[in-house]
């Protein structure tokens, strides 16, 4: 597999930063943190940021989930180099079909995930704000928990589990709609599809100009 030296690039400095999340609250990130979101550190390389007292906004962060991601970031700071990076696109060898392991959580991260439901819409949070962070290991942690919440559930129970409502075939909003409803006179009248047509025509030069 080829190696990604922007992945391997570790960001060091002696002080920590502050972050803003969108409800206001703010946080101190260390290294632990910069190193695991990509996000953060191309914002820091590019922005070139000297005043470590301003915060950086992140206004499509909640403050729950920001905590959330850096107490996760925190506890896997010893496994920066060993973070797989799923979307080497060099890689030629690997099989794009090939389904990848979701059995493989480690049970820190069993635990982690347990505070977020899908009840509560906490997990998608979570998920959404490491994809936004781009902190692939806690992006990976969500992703498979949803994978094996899934497993072995039928189309029917899985839309229950996530409460995803579903019009069959033909019913609801999947009704056909060969017709139209339009206001004449104060009363409804079905416009059939010819009729919908004609009044549709352009008129000819003649009349326009009768």
């Amino acid at each position: 597999m080829a190696t990604n030296v922007e992945e391997t690039y570790l960001y060091s400095s002696p002080t920590t930063f502050k972050v803003s999340s969108k409800d206001g609250e703010i946080f101190d990130i260390d290294d632990s943190f910069i190193n695991q979101s990509k996000t953060i550190k191309n914002m820091l390389n590019v922005l070139d940021i000297a005043d470590n007292h301003m915060p950086i906004p992140l206004q499509n962060i909640k403050g729950t989930m920001l905590n959330a991601a850096i107490v996760f970031c925190k506890y896997h700071k010893n496994d920066l180099l060993s973070i797989p990076d799923d979307e080497d696109e060099d890689d030629f060898e690997r099989d794009a079909y090939e389904p990848r392991r979701s059995d493989d959580i480690s049970e820190w991260d069993k635990e982690f995930i347990k505070q977020f439901t899908v009840e509560e819409g906490t997990l998608f949070d979570i998920i959404m704000a490491a994809n936004y962070l781009d902190i692939k290991a806690l992006l990976a942690v969500g992703c498979k928990t949803i994978a094996n919440m899934v497993r072995g559930k039928n189309s029917d129970q899985v839309r229950q589990m996530f409460n995803i409502s579903y019009d069959p075939p033909g019913e609801g909003l999947n009704t056909p709609r060969n017709s139209v409803t339009s206001k004449e006179s104060g009363d409804n009248q079905l416009l059939t599809t010819q009729e919908k047509e004609s009044r549709c025509k352009t008129p000819s030069p003649e009349l326009m100009y009768d």
